[in-house]
């Protein structure tokens, strides 16, 4: 599984536990873990990626040389799709 894709994985078992109320919040996973909060909130927004390029990530049927996390997380400021791709392509 490729780096993009565990960051994936633990952005939404992280998502879960805040679901859960097994952790109150970020900072707590952060705590937990041993990260910043920021880093938390970073891994976190790619829960908000177009859930069939999480697919594609997932299953490798995307090239990992193709996904860049910095344009992911940039693309996850984005609440439409579509403009999650519009976006990210006018990244270098």
């Amino acid at each position: 599984m490729s780096g993009i894709a565990l960051l994936l994985v633990l952005a939404h078992k992280c998502e879960g536990m805040v679901r859960r109320v097994e952790a109150k919040d970020y900072a707590e996973i952060a705590r937990r873990m041993g990260l910043t909060r920021a880093r938390v909130t970073q891994v976190c927004s790619l829960v908000n990626i177009d859930p069939a390029v999480q697919d594609a990530i997932l299953t490798g049927s995307l090239p990992v040389s193709a996904v860049a996390c910095r344009r992911l997380r940039f693309a996850a400021r984005f609440p439409l799709w579509v403009h999650q791709i519009q976006r990210s392509a006018q990244l270098p």
